[in-house]
């Protein structure tokens, strides 16, 4: 079941009020698996399953430290407070 058959489409007063995805951002996966298929299947057939996974976790944290680099100049300006613990025994 795809995310249109869900009901995970939301209108605009929904989205800012719980963050839940536009119909844009849904009718775009769809089109990522495919084109995803049509570059790793020629890839894994020269250079084999194994490198393409090594390669593209590789990839997957590069970008991901990369993105944490690029930043963490924002992240104090957008971080929530810090709110103390409430109940609990004392």
């Amino acid at each position: 079941m795809g995310r249109h058959e869900a009901g995970l489409h939301c209108n605009e007063a929904q989205q800012a009020a719980n963050g839940c995805l536009s119909s844009h951002a849904a009718d775009d996966d769809y089109l990522q698996m495919p084109i995803g298929l049509l570059i790793a299947g020629p890839a894994v057939e020269i250079i084999g399953i194994d490198t393409w996974f090594f390669w593209s976790g590789a990839a997957l944290i590069g970008n991901s430290v990369l993105c944490l680099i690029l930043t963490r100049p924002y992240a104090k300006e957008t971080m929530r407070p810090e709110t103390p613990p409430t109940g609990g025994l004392s």
